[in-house]
């Protein structure tokens, strides 16, 4: 097997999921090779894209060649029986070894089938077996020695992969391929406005905030933010923050874009998928809940919601000011008046939260705290708790003041990972300093249009 090429069809295929969703993907990568008509042109559009610089005989041949080898492996699976059936066919009928592109070109029928088993068995979880080539028919080698040689061209996987790096959002990649949760330090941005940062902290730290950037597909200015922090107290916090964040990220892509006009239809949609995370997280068995605190900026207004303690806050004339609430004990002792909200966070109960996804009983919840602001803000800016407890307002400030505006996520992680929090007159209620990088900690940021 010739790995370059074998290489480019993965890189084509993986790509193409990426622009869309799983199922998607397998539809559209049917749907041009089997040159049929793909009904929505944004989704034309990115199909052209992903196949740039590789030929459809290329990629033929190499499913061809996949199912010829599988043809010879005793898998039970029902799609081997049509490798089966394809590699029986091109010895009754005699075709030359250098005609069976032309062959499944001729037979369209054919080709779905055994494109179909491809995607199935390369890219499906459950079926993904390597190549084996320890097959021993004689004639189905000659086949693949010639299909190996089919279709040379001037494909270098470097095109692909400039276009991943320009055009693809790379943090609804890493996202998707759960790359978020191996994550040191990254920072991401999406075009001029949105920005986002995410740091481990300390190094014995596993990853359990996760954060996503991301426009709408058929409307630029339509856009999503949100940052979740798993919780840390259960075996699998990383992947509810990460599941969240991908099922919120799929659902933004999939609705009308016509929602970027309509703030008061669009909260209530928010509403019903967040309770429905909710209810998924109840109902697994993985044991995991995370934070969440998610931003969808439409034409005029934001819609915002969070649970737990992360936070959103809109930037306006160099002014911090908090649009949401922690639902949290200390939040609490805060609203009652008994602890200084400027001393919140260095309050020694500041890490018991009341609520998180996957945990919430209470459906009022989801209402109360998903609201409608004004689009009349600078920046909108959500933080997680391992930032909030160690940058209070006063430092975002300055920040905001003496940094350039696609440098200001990267400084905030960096003092919050960097620099203790330290409370001059403390009393027996809170710790005088708060360490930095005791947690991982995450900020984004959309800067809006001037």
């Amino acid at each position: 097997m010739k790995y370059s090429k074998m290489y480019s069809v993965d890189r084509v295929y993986n790509l193409l999921e990426n622009f869309t969703d799983e199922e998607k993907a397998k539809e559209l990568f049917e749907k041009y090779l089997l040159s049929e008509q793909i009904n929505n042109s944004t989704d034309e559009t990115k199909t052209k894209i992903v196949f740039k610089g590789i030929t459809k005989n290329e990629v033929i041949s190499q499913i061809a060649r996949h199912a010829l080898v599988y043809s010879c492996v005793g898998f039970n699976e029902s799609y081997n029986q049509d490798f089966v059936n394809f590699k029986n066919n091109l010895k009754e009928k005699n075709i030359e070894y250098d005609k069976v592109i032309d062959y499944l070109l001729d037979n369209k029928e054919e080709l779905r089938k055994i494109i179909k088993g491809f995607v199935e068995q390369r890219y499906n979880k459950i079926y993904q077996h390597r190549m084996n080539t320890g097959y021993k028919d004689e004639e189905v080698k000659r086949y693949i020695m010639s299909l190996d040689s089919c279709g040379k061209s001037d494909y270098k996987p470097s095109v692909i992969g400039r276009i991943h790096n320009l055009l693809l959002n790379n943090n609804r990649y890493d996202v998707f391929t759960n790359n978020q949760i191996n994550i040191m330090h990254k920072k991401y941005s999406l075009g001029k406005e949105l920005y986002a940062s995410i740091d481990r902290g300390n190094g014995y730290l596993s990853q359990e905030d996760g954060v996503i950037i991301d426009n709408h597909p058929d409307n630029k200015r339509f856009k999503l933010i949100a940052v979740a922090d798993g919780d840390s107290s259960r075996k699998h916090g990383e992947h509810a923050s990460n599941y969240v964040l991908k099922k919120l990220t799929k659902w933004f892509e999939g609705l009308d874009p016509n929602y970027y006009n309509n703030p008061n239809e669009l909260r209530i949609l928010l509403i019903k998928k967040l309770e429905e995370l909710n209810v998924e997280l109840l109902c697994n068995e993985m044991d995991n809940a995370t934070t969440i605190a998610v931003a969808l900026i439409g034409n005029v207004k934001t819609v915002i919601s969070t649970v737990g303690d992360t936070r959103i806050y809109q930037i306006k004339d160099n002014k911090v000011i908090s649009e949401t609430k922690d639902d949290s004990y200390v939040q609490r002792l805060c609203d009652r008046g008994l602890v200084n909200p400027q001393n919140a966070m260095f309050h020694k109960a500041n890490n018991y939260v009341d609520e998180l996804l996957g945990l919430v009983k209470k459906d009022s919840l989801f209402i109360n705290n998903t609201i409608i602001i004004d689009n009349d803000y600078d920046n909108l800016l959500i933080l997680s708790d391992g930032v909030t407890k160690i940058v209070n307002n006063e430092k975002i400030e300055k920040i905001m003041a003496d940094e350039d505006i696609d440098k200001v996520t990267e400084k905030i992680i960096d003092v919050a990972v960097t620099e203790d929090a330290i409370l001059e007159d403390s009393d027996n209620w809170c710790n005088r300093v708060n360490k930095a990088g005791q947690s991982n900690v995450t900020a984004a940021m959309y800067v809006k249009r001037r």
